[in-house]
């Protein structure tokens, strides 16, 4: 072979074999370390995800995985926050996708719009299997106040937050419904600990789609244990007003995109009685009550229908709230006297609801005692039985005999004087969004 044909074909090899390799590597180096590469990654999860992403950083360690950094999920219509995490590790190099998070921080005030979220996001076609756990999940109240400036420290956890669940576990996969349907289902476990205790719940959110519309059914099983009322907030009408509680029990949620409608059972307690009247009435109400839910239905954050028990202990009442209680509700005063004080102390508060539209019926459960010494029981059906309120085991007021118009309970916890029109304020109108509409507004009240 001719020298020149030899440097040629070597010339040739040397190309092929050492530079073009080595400026693919070079080349491909810089592909994945491109200064633009987390504003693309951005992009593409904004674009897949119906959200805005924002990424502090994010790397791919091995082909198949990538990491981020100061990751925030915002709203794509007002543009707040709800989720942001410090880390995540995302593994696409299974049929079943994992997802790894450090400390995950949930917009408290905005679970509403987290969950109008979640609804998009399993109505998505082609949805794959995916596995995700999280060392920590903190609920801010506002998150967007928390949003860290730089990256922060590994193993940084929010101190001021304590309102934080651990060990979260969540498996999504597609599944069939009774009739056949396709769906696609999440399961979520996480602990709550509080005080050192290890309190598990449980999550099922289950996506499907009925005359092409997105639904989800959603399960949340707090039976295991006493869970803090914050969480109740924002899913139940009037959940501010049990913030300070402890609830144990099941709740079941059905949303679309026009409606959400929800079913409560179980029992509340640590309930604060002053927190049952609206702000800036001119009644009090102070005592530590439970509530043991038959059930509570409502759609649209209106209440259709509530049926239960309430007790209280040793507490006080204000004499305008008895007094309108008598006028109001129709409820026979039988101890309360017209003394100087203002308020009145009561022994105990026990009564039966059933709060719908027909309005609200109740019947007193107080134990009372007769001049004989002996303890009397409403079950027993003697002639002491449909006291509401009790004070040394005597009687001070007694149940009403009539199915109260809810208009008639707005008056009570909002009109500031024994006017029978409805107050024209802004807590009687918030107040009466949240009860059950009456089935013939403005009809009077009727015998139960």
């Amino acid at each position: 072979m001719h020298e020149t044909t030899r440097k040629r074909i070597c010339r040739r090899l040397f190309v092929a074999c050492c530079l073009a390799p080595t400026f693919l590597v070079i080349g491909a180096i810089g592909y994945y370390h491109r200064p633009w590469r987390t504003a693309t990654a951005s992009r593409d999860l904004s674009g897949k995800l119906h959200a805005t992403i924002t990424i502090g950083r994010s790397w791919q360690p091995r082909p198949g995985v990538t990491e981020y950094r100061s990751v925030v999920l915002r709203d794509l219509r007002t543009g707040l926050p709800l989720l942001m995490s410090d880390r995540v590790r995302a593994d696409r190099r299974a049929a079943a996708h994992a997802f790894q998070f450090g400390q995950m921080r949930l917009a408290g005030r905005e679970l509403a719009a987290l969950t109008r979220q979640l609804e998009i996001w399993l109505g998505l076609p082609r949805l794959t299997e995916i596995h995700a756990q999280a060392d920590e999940v903190v609920f801010l109240h506002d998150l967007a106040a928390n949003l860290p400036a730089h990256d922060p420290p590994e193993g940084e956890t929010t101190r001021a937050a304590t309102r934080t669940f651990e060990n979260l576990q969540l498996h999504g996969e597609t599944a069939t419904d009774p009739r056949g349907q396709p769906t696609y289902q999440l399961q979520v476990q996480a602990e709550y600990r509080p005080d050192g205790q290890v309190v598990p719940l449980r999550l099922v959110v289950q996506g499907r789609r009925v005359d092409g519309r997105p639904q989800l059914l959603v399960t949340l099983d707090l039976s295991r244990g006493e869970f803090p009322g914050w969480m109740l907030q924002g899913m139940i009408p009037g959940g501010a007003s049990f913030q300070e509680a402890r609830f144990r029990g099941v709740i079941d949620l059905e949303m679309d995109l026009q409606h959400v409608r929800g079913t409560l059972r179980g029992k509340m307690v640590g309930l604060q009685l002053k927190k049952l009247l609206p702000e800036g009435s001119r009644h009090q109400w102070q005592g530590e009550a439970s509530i043991d839910w038959d059930h509570l239905r409502w759609q649209d954050g209106r209440v259709l229908e509530a049926q239960g028990l309430l007790h209280a202990g040793r507490g006080q009442a204000s004499r305008s709230l008895l007094a309108d209680a008598r006028t109001l509700l129709f409820c026979p005063l039988a101890g309360a006297g017209s003394g100087g004080e203002p308020t009145l102390a009561f022994d105990e508060l026990a009564c039966r609801f059933q709060l719908q539209s027909a309005g609200l019926t109740v019947w007193g459960e107080c134990e009372l005692q007769t001049p004989g010494g002996a303890i009397q029981t409403p079950a027993g059906g003697n002639p002491l039985s449909g006291c509401l309120l009790a004070r040394g085991g005597m009687p001070l007021l007694w149940q009403s005999k009539y199915i109260i118009p809810v208009s008639q309970l707005v008056r009570l916890a909002t009109s500031s004087s024994h006017d029978w029109t409805l107050p024209a304020t802004r807590a009687a109108l918030r107040l009466a969004q949240r009860l059950p509409e009456p089935d013939t507004p403005g009809s009077g009240t009727a015998e139960k």
